[in-house]
């Protein structure tokens, strides 16, 4: 694995990595938040704060939550389980040798509140191949973690931040000269820090939502064979160097949302919680390079009942299963903010 693509943690923002959009009216909330850490970080006596664990769950679901603080500052502890697996990406069977945070691409959201401590449990477990870590750009100091995160097969370790500021972050394996190879293989999430006092429209009055969702639109480079099928490999390290030339094109073969080019379909609990109230709020994601000729809009159904499918090329529509024939279409403008509508 000498052939490797160099790429600084930022710049890779421009190329392969998870990028986090939302709604501009929760853009607008975060204007509210304050944006300047402190000059001087104190000494805090974090035995004093309270501890609470979440459960993180896979897209488009996510974790309870709080959308105000309950009190002063406390310690989060999350746990991350990093999975080297096999993921069938379209309906022809195409394979992709993954690598995920939790068995998810993305990976799971996390959502904590300004001041409040990330304390995350990174493991690699001894079934996996390959050594990675993990990158906050919620966090800063150590390459976001990454250079305090290094874990091979079978070790695991405990990085824990503040997260001073709120907005909504990426997060992603970054392992020295392979970052856009882990990142295009699914290993990218993100991280919500909400503003203590909760989210604010434009105006500055309170803004609080019954159900969030969480789409992240990921592009996978798959190697073919002389005849034009895509090949299939027994691990990603098998896989590298055909994936790096397929990458080094920076054009996709398949632009999928979370994970695969299937509806997101939500189970008839979801739906009828859905039912009863009304106020969603989207939360997309969108990685890949922007000089692919697949940036261009994209569009997710949300609705009850038999929904029309976009027209035009479409990785992924999200359906919700029910009787009822009312709908919202969910615009993703390439590189902008998403917009939601009820036709």
């Amino acid at each position: 694995m000498t052939d490797t693509i160099q790429m600084t943690r930022r710049s890779i923002l421009a190329g392969a990595a998870f990028v986090g959009a939302i709604a501009p009216v929760v853009q607008a909330s975060f204007a509210y938040a304050d944006e300047a850490p402190p000059a001087k970080m104190k000494p805090v006596d974090l035995s004093r704060l309270r501890r609470e664990k979440i459960e993180l769950v896979k897209p488009p679901f996510v974790h309870a939550h709080a959308q105000k603080a309950d009190g002063p500052p406390k310690v989060i502890e999350v746990t991350l389980t990093i999975q080297e697996k096999k993921l069938v990406i379209d309906k022809e069977g195409t394979e992709i040798n993954a690598m995920t945070f939790n068995g998810s691409v993305p990976g799971p959201l996390m959502v904590v509140h300004q001041d409040d401590y990330v304390e995350l449990t990174l493991i690699n477990p001894d079934t996996n191949e390959l050594q990675h870590n993990i990158d906050f750009h919620s966090a800063t100091g150590g390459l976001g973690g990454g250079a305090l995160t290094v874990v091979n097969p079978g070790e695991k370790t405990v990085l824990r931040f503040k997260a001073t500021k709120a907005g909504v972050f990426v997060y992603h394996c970054a392992p020295p000269g392979m970052v856009p190879w882990h990142v295009t293989s699914g290993m990218n999430g993100a991280i919500m820090v909400l503003p203590r006092d909760g989210l604010k429209d434009g105006n500055g009055k309170p803004l609080t939502y019954d159900n969030i969702y969480y789409v992240g639109e990921q592009d996978f480079y798959v190697p073919r064979d002389e005849n034009g099928k895509f090949k299939k490999y027994d691990s990603a390290g098998e896989a590298y160097e055909d994936t790096v030339k397929v990458m080094r094109t920076l054009t996709p073969t398949h632009i999928v949302f979370n994970g695969a080019g299937r509806c997101l379909d939500w189970p008839e609990r979801h739906d009828r919680r859905c039912r009863r109230k009304g106020a969603d709020r989207p939360f997309a994601g969108k990685p890949g390079h922007p000089a692919s000729p697949y940036r261009r809009p994209w569009r997710l159904c949300l609705g009850y009942g038999q929904v029309r499918q976009p027209s035009g090329p479409r990785p992924g529509n999200m359906v919700h299963p029910g009787r009822r024939s009312r709908r919202c279409v969910l615009h993703l403008p390439a590189a902008r903010h998403i917009r939601l509508r009820q036709p």
